[in-house]
């Protein structure tokens, strides 16, 4: 089987050095302004970088278009009248609605449609990590001899349906960026660093600092189309907007009895579908710290009290969508079932929501940042084309205050965090072969 990829950027070249050192012929194309870039990265590979993204359709058995979701329709058109007969047609992006009717939309008869989603971004380690494959149109022998090559972008597969699949990401994708992107720029509202300020440094806010510089070091183009795209982020996005205003003016309104019995009943329902076992452990939340934790002051975690609640008012099951997690995702309800479940935590964070003033101009910034993100999210939904120049001015703004060294510190102290998450869960996922019940 031939491969080509349209699109050699992050992903591309990712997903293009995997499958040539599992011996398949791999062609990829990206514009030719890109050339230089994508020589440096395919370097030491025997990818086959091609001028002509139409030799590269004409030629492959199995085709994947690797680029940006605002411009897979235009890439489909150009290269549609290439592909040859009973290729397999399948796309890398993460909004698999648009995509899957952006193809069936475009490809002629007698050509098949399997797609996949590799749960994870390009700095993350593939061993370990799940993806999901989804089938649209072909004959079982043709499915499986494209999640056969599906199978190495990753440890465990999950096939999935279309409508499932993007249900699950806009919240394991969705609305961990909006939480996470708020609290960066919450930060920039403020002018503050948290590591630069001891008083505030414990387990789980080191974790959340590493998650928002970690998101801050990706392409804003990858979340922007993540959210305008995906038919079930809008709702989602404004619950969780919705729960981290209505606990903020709450908590300010000294309605203290009315905040502790909404959450106590949220964190009830939504841990209740966990199996026992943290997913984050005392060892791993202490070990990744960025600052001393000697007299740390406890922390509101409005961030993730927002998402419990948010979670419950979708009467949505968070533990079910780990069939669709990204390591960030995992991290993310992990260190909410951590603060829930750990007793003197729940109850020193709830205190200091509820009663601790000097805490609250930082619930106040991170309140107002939750609604900038949910605002720029909803215009970009109903904007006729998606437009993203509001995403990105946002996501930029916020990356410049962080700066490059310390998002590349994050990044990579991330990336350590994930790989020993990742290994202590490996064994149960690896090499596993999962059908979504559903």
């Amino acid at each position: 089987m031939e491969i080509g990829i349209i699109g050699a950027g992050d992903m591309g070249c990712l997903t293009a050095k995997i499958l040539d050192k599992a011996g398949y012929v791999v062609r990829a194309y990206d514009l030719p302004d890109k050339r230089n870039e994508v020589e440096k990265r395919l370097g030491g590979t025997r990818v086959g970088i091609l001028d002509d993204g139409a030799e590269v359709a004409r030629r492959s058995d199995l085709l994947l278009f690797a680029v940006p979701t605002e411009n897979l329709d235009d890439a489909v058109r150009q290269f549609v009248p290439e592909i040859k007969e009973y290729a397999v047609v399948g796309g890398l992006t993460s909004v698999k609605h648009h995509e899957v009717s952006t193809l069936t939309k475009h490809l002629p008869k007698k050509r098949y449609i399997v797609t996949c989603h590799q749960l994870y971004g390009p700095s993350t380690d593939p061993d370990g990590q799940t993806v999901a494959v989804m089938k649209i149109a072909a004959t079982p022998d043709v499915y499986n001899r494209a999640v056969e090559v599906y199978s190495l972008l990753g440890s465990h597969v999950v096939e999935i349906s279309v409508h499932d699949h993007d249900r699950m990401v806009a919240d394991t994708q969705v609305l961990t960026h909006h939480g996470f992107q708020s609290i960066g720029t919450a930060w920039k509202n403020k002018g503050y660093y948290p590591w630069e300020d001891t008083e505030h440094k414990g387990g789980i806010d080191n974790v959340k600092a590493l998650i928002a510089l970690r998101l801050y070091g990706t392409k804003p183009h990858i979340n922007a189309g993540l959210a305008f795209y995906n038919q079930h982020a809008g709702r989602r996005v404004a619950q969780y907007d919705r729960s981290v205003q209505e606990l903020y003016i709450a908590a300010v309104e000294g309605r203290s009895h009315e905040v502790w019995e909404r959450l106590m009943r949220a964190g009830e329902a939504v841990f209740s579908n966990s199996d026992g076992k943290l997913l984050l452990d005392d060892r791993l939340m202490g070990e990744f710290s960025l600052a001393s934790q000697r007299n740390a002051r406890p922390n509101s975690e409005l961030m993730l009290w927002g998402a419990i609640d948010a979670w419950h008012q979708l009467k949505a099951n968070p533990y079910t969508h780990l069939l669709c997690g990204t390591p960030n995702f995992r991290l993310r309800l992990g260190l909410a079932e951590y603060l829930y479940k750990n007793e003197e935590l729940r109850q020193n964070s709830l205190l200091t929501l509820l009663n601790d003033p000097a805490f609250r101009g930082h619930d106040q910034a991170f309140t107002t940042a939750v609604r900038e993100w949910a605002t720029t999210i909803r215009d970009g939904i109903n904007h006729p084309k998606h437009d993203p120049f509001s995403y990105y001015t946002r996501f930029e703004r916020t990356r410049k205050f962080l700066g490059d060294e310390r998002i590349e510190a994050g990044t990579r102290k991330s990336d350590d965090l994930i790989r020993i998450m990742t290994k202590a869960i490996k064994n149960s996922n690896s090499n596993s072969k999962e059908v979504n019940p559903t």
